[in-house]
């Protein structure tokens, strides 16, 4: 069985996973919205801490060769019930650009169609066709608030050739 919200899923075979979400132009921008439907998997990853609204918290990504620090916010959106949970980054950060590099492929299809696009509404549902898409994975550690993580991408496929020959 799969969780699966909108750009996130949870597939049950896959031991410590929190959460691992398709890659779209937030995540190039200034982070990572968390549905309500995987705010109990991070909680958990947490200890049980659960960050209350207005508040944040500092978190480690940590990938194979980096280790940087974030944020876990929990933004006080008005008329709205439900916690509103956002990992957060500096968009100018050199987490930004290993972002950018480790997502090639998908930077440079989404920045290719924001070009054409004004409206930045529009340019925030830019979707990755599925058989470009790339992963961004996180998984429990030992610490609270220290997330492993791995990234899919095209590149790392045995069968990848680059665009347009893929």
């Amino acid at each position: 069985m799969v969780k699966q919200v909108r750009s996130w899923s949870k597939p049950d075979n896959d031991p410590g996973l929190i959460g691992r979400k398709k890659v779209d132009l937030s995540l190039f921008r200034y982070g990572i919205h968390i549905p309500a439907e995987f705010h109990e998997d991070f909680e958990k990853a947490n200890e049980n801490i659960r960050l209350e609204r207005k508040k944040s918290h500092e978190v480690h990504l940590i990938f194979d060769d980096h280790t940087f620090t974030v944020m876990l916010l929990n933004i006080d959106q008005k008329n709205k019930a439900t916690d509103t949970l956002q990992l957060r980054w500096d968009g100018k950060s050199q987490f930004k650009k290993y972002l950018e590099d480790r997502f090639k492929s998908s930077y440079d299809y989404i920045m290719q169609r924001a070009e054409q696009l004004v409206d930045e509404e529009k340019q925030n549902k830019i979707i990755v066709p599925d058989d470009l898409a790339e992963y961004i994975s996180f998984y429990e550690t030992d610490t609270p608030f220290h997330y492993r993580v791995k990234i899919s991408t095209v590149r790392s496929g045995s069968e990848y050739l680059p665009h347009p020959f893929s």
